[in-house]
């Protein structure tokens, strides 16, 4: 509606305090006669607003790598929601004596480097925790691993890499059968290989390189995380880009000296993309990520299992016609669970476990949709 204005002379004057005697009130001299305005329940022709005509909805035309597969996988789970009773609040209490400066103690510390330094994952070993990340120099990226004492100071910093672009994403820390601490790293290169590759750097703790190793295609591949398997060696997964557009997953599973003992690759027409991964009692390897060849258009939950040997031994998806991303696998009382976000209306994402049979597959599932906007990058278990 157009804005009413006012005139000057109509404006109300100072309105005078009232004071406790009362006195008879005094008519103004001569009363002012003020022109009604138009309201919004009286319009002028001229006021009249015509309805925003509202615009048909466009469907989501899919793009023409978006194929779908009704090939796999072998039982998509049933999705069963059970409410979660919302956690209560718990009442905030006055603290008893307000903090002052020299009550506060530093419980972190900055990298001492005047360069970029950014971290994926930290791992602990014993005393030592290890950073796994990279650092640029002057448009120049190495992949780095960083040693931190428990006194939070830094230690060592160990810095991989040649011209291009390179990366860890994650960094395990094993012993061998003479107690000699090895640091393995896993990520991605620029600098060898093709166009990017998954990135395997095994090294000492005095900065010995072990053995260094690539793996990939013409695409952008790269290494996501790595479990140890037995004492005799551990297993990495990671995406594998086909043609350079659409990705898979692979795992593969390597001896303590860096000789790949297999490789398998997962997926369908469409993207994959890998997330997380754990070792079964049986030693095999139940993984996790997301999908858009099988499920419900969208990105799903995709799981698979396989054995010792990287042979698969089943496959399950799990969501709706949103997204659903997974976050990661935790262990919780012998039992394993997915924990994913599903991408809802107005923002928001609903979080969502799933229990995994490690032998047949999916289980219970179970959302709960927080009152704000939150997202969740990852969990532990602490003490059981």
């Amino acid at each position: 509606l157009p804005k009413v204005i006012i005139p000057k002379e109509y404006e109300p004057k100072e309105i005078q305090p009232v004071k406790t005697e009362p006195k008879p009130a005094v008519q103004p001299e001569q009363p002012v006669k003020v022109t009604p305005q138009p309201t919004d329940t009286q319009k002028t022709p001229e006021q009249d607003i015509k309805p925003v005509q509202s615009q048909p909805k466009k469907e989501d035309t899919p793009a023409a790598t978006d194929i779908k597969v009704k090939d796999k996988p072998t039982k998509p789970a049933t999705n069963s929601t059970v409410p979660i009773e919302p956690i209560k609040k718990i009442p905030q209490t006055e603290p008893t004596k307000p903090a002052t400066p020299q009550e506060v103690k530093k419980e972190y510390i900055d990298i001492p480097n005047i360069l970029s330094n950014y971290g994926y994952t930290i791992k602990t070993y014993e005393n030592t925790m290890y950073i796994a990340g990279y650092e640029i120099n002057d448009n120049n990226w190495q992949a780095k691993v960083t040693q931190i004492a428990s006194s939070l100071e830094v230690e060592k910093e160990f810095l991989f890499g040649g011209k291009g672009t390179e990366f860890f994403k994650d960094v395990l820390i094993t012993k061998d059968a003479s107690e000699v601490l090895s640091i393995t790293a896993v990520g991605d290169t620029t600098s060898i290989g093709y166009s990017g590759d998954a990135y395997l750097v095994s090294f000492l703790p005095d900065g010995t390189v072990l053995y260094e190793s690539n793996y990939g295609d013409l695409g952008r591949d790269n290494g996501v995380k790595i479990k140890e398997v037995d004492q005799n060696g551990y297993a990495i997964i990671g995406n594998y880009y086909v043609n350079n557009k659409l990705s898979d997953i692979f795992v593969s599973r390597y001896s303590k000296d860096g000789t790949r003992i297999w490789l398998s690759t997962f997926g369908g027409k469409n993207i994959e993309m890998a997330v997380d991964c754990e070792v079964t009692p049986d030693q095999g390897l139940l993984i996790t990520g997301a999908t858009k060849s099988f499920g419900y258009g969208k990105y799903d939950v995709y799981a698979i299992k396989v054995d010792f040997y990287g042979r698969e031994k089943w496959t399950n998806t799990i969501g709706d016609d949103k997204d659903n991303l997974p976050v990661g696998i935790i262990t919780f009382s012998n039992k394993k669970y997915i924990l994913y976000e599903t991408k809802e209306e107005l923002r928001k994402n609903s979080h969502n476990i799933v229990e995994v049979d490690h032998e047949k597959g999916f289980k219970l599932s179970f959302k709960y949709i927080p009152d704000f906007e939150e997202n969740l990058l990852g969990f532990s278990n602490l003490g059981g």
